[in-house]
């Protein structure tokens, strides 16, 4: 048994933590339904663009993130950076928009695998069932699963993943050699069309295709190698998404012909089209087993939210964040954030189904929510890191903890204003509402931030608590703990010092620690 309370065997390794983050980004929910529904929305062509420049942005942004990861593993990793980075009440304002946000783009997945499911099943058997049906039969499947041990799905990861790599490839090669009547488009290489209306709207999709690219350092505390394997993961996710992206947006805008993606996209059901446009040119069964290949790919994507969720939940839990305590056990902790899950899960599904939303729009609503706020929180988190490293280099070169931070910090604002004005017309919402949902992201920090000053003053032993996982009870600086001897090693460091506190060694006639002196904190 380790510290963290599991044995060898049951942390993960470099190949399950990389089987962990994939499932969660779905290539072929990428091809199948965000890229068509994105066409749909915005009339926006450039989505090649748009994958390509978010790939870029997220690059830089894991330099640093990835840097402070180092320092601070934490299961409650994004919100864990921006309270260390910018003090507890933002950090708890992160906290809450990261429960919201990962919360609402694993629910969003429900819609699509209603929308799936009779895809799938009108192209086998001719019939079709009301969506809400599939999802709860879906919700089921993922609580169930939740007791299921990552080393237990990884072979199983490994396939699918392969699978959904080689269906969205082999379906760029027919469109390019076979599909496309007009050749190559050159409007996919016209960089006016980043200047053009939509593009902005873009983003979101865009970006909520890259979500999950963040979630290794989830694993980080109970991971036997967590910084090669959270940096692994997390550089192989986003190159990953930016390459699938951008060449399945190109061979659906080949596939039909250049401009008429437009009209195909806002005809054609989603998540049906990619099988639509290759049943001409290869036999009916190919697509058949290429929808039952997205069936169980939103179905493995649900599953690996609700990992990265639950954790959150655990984390929150943890440090007596609001509404939850203590929990004192990893097992217990798990069970709550799936059950927490599965009722918000239940609710929205109840919730379509009463109101009669159609699938595929509860899908895009609900994920492109949960995708803008995940941007308001990397953009908090990046802020945070150059903050964090502003105050002390801690070994780190001046790449890693402040140039590309710094870049990414401009970018991901950049992003959040062209997103946030142009959300309206992703949605279908009039201009004058166009700024409701990230208007509603900065509430909901906003109250967070409120809360923490709360804390601070009914209870301010749980406000000294946030940020800190694993120490929240001892409220030791987790850089005093885990930066290996290792990486101190190669770059000629000695152990960090405390800014929160430190750690007296054991008295050996007691065996207990004496107890730990205060240093401040300033927040």
């Amino acid at each position: 048994m380790t510290a963290t309370g599991l044995s060898r065997e049951d942390r993960p390794g470099v190949p399950s933590l990389i089987l962990a983050i994939l499932p969660a980004v779905a290539p072929l929910v990428i091809l199948a339904a965000v890229i068509p529904l994105t066409y749909a929305r915005t009339g926006n062509t450039a989505l090649s663009f748009a994958f390509a420049g978010l790939g870029i942005v997220l690059m830089l942004f894991s330099v640093g993130f990835l840097a402070m990861s180092r320092h601070i593993p934490n299961t409650g990793a994004l919100y864990a950076y921006v309270a260390q980075g910018l003090g507890r009440p933002l950090g708890l304002g992160a906290a809450w928009l990261a429960l919201i946000a990962y919360s609402a783009l694993q629910i969003s997945l429900y819609g699509l695998l209603g929308a799936a499911t009779n895809v799938f099943l009108g192209r086998a058997f001719g019939v079709q069932v009301a969506w809400w049906i599939a999802a709860l039969i879906a919700l089921v499947l993922v609580i169930g699963n939740g007791v299921i041990r990552t080393r237990v799905r990884g072979r199983v990861l490994t396939l699918l993943v392969c699978l959904e790599l080689v269906t969205v490839l082999g379906f760029a090669v027919v469109a390019g050699r076979e599909l496309g009547p007009n050749g190559l488009s050159v409007s996919l290489v016209d960089p006016d069309l980043m200047l053009a209306v939509g593009f902005g709207a873009a983003l979101v999709p865009a970006l909520f295709a890259f979500a999950g690219f963040e979630t290794g350092t989830v694993f980080a505390e109970t991971s036997r190698d967590p910084h090669r394997a959270v940096a692994a993961g997390t550089y192989l996710a986003v190159v990953l998404v930016a390459v699938v992206g951008a060449v399945a947006a190109w061979s659906l805008d080949a596939a039909s012909g250049g401009a008429a993606i437009i009209s195909e996209s806002a005809a054609n059901a989603v998540p049906a089209l990619p099988f639509r446009l290759a049943d001409a040119y290869v036999p009916a069964v190919v697509g058949t087993v290429g929808a039952a290949l997205l069936l169980i790919s939103v179905l493995v994507a649900l599953m690996a939210w609700q990992v990265v969720v639950a954790r959150y939940v655990y984390a929150l839990r943890r440090e007596r964040i609001p509404p939850g305590a203590v929990v004192r056990h990893a097992g217990g902790a798990r069970r709550a954030g799936i059950l927490v899950l599965g009722a918000v899960g239940l609710a929205g599904i109840a919730l379509g189904a009463v109101l009669r939303v159609d699938p595929v729009r509860f899908f895009f609503w609900v994920g492109m929510a949960g995708s803008y706020g995940l941007l308001v929180l990397l953009l908090l988190t990046s802020l945070a890191v150059v903050a964090y490293f502003g105050r002390n280099a801690r070994g780190e070169n001046v790449v890693r903890r402040m140039l590309a931070p710094a870049l990414a910090t401009a970018s991901l604002a950049a992003v959040a204003v062209m997103a946030g004005g142009e959300f309206g017309l992703l949605v279908g919402l009039d201009d004058r509402w166009s700024w409701m949902v990230p208007a509603g992201a900065g509430c909901v920090v906003l109250l967070g931030v409120f809360w923490a000053f709360v804390e601070r003053v009914r209870r301010p032993d749980r406000y000294q608590a946030i940020g800190l996982g694993p120490n929240s009870v001892t409220r030791v600086a987790v850089q005093d703990r885990v930066t290996p001897p290792r990486y101190l090693a190669a770059h000629s460091l000695a152990p960090a010092t405390s800014t929160l506190t430190s750690r007296r060694p054991a008295d050996p006639s007691t065996g207990r620690h004496a107890a730990a002196s205060t240093q401040p904190w300033g927040y």
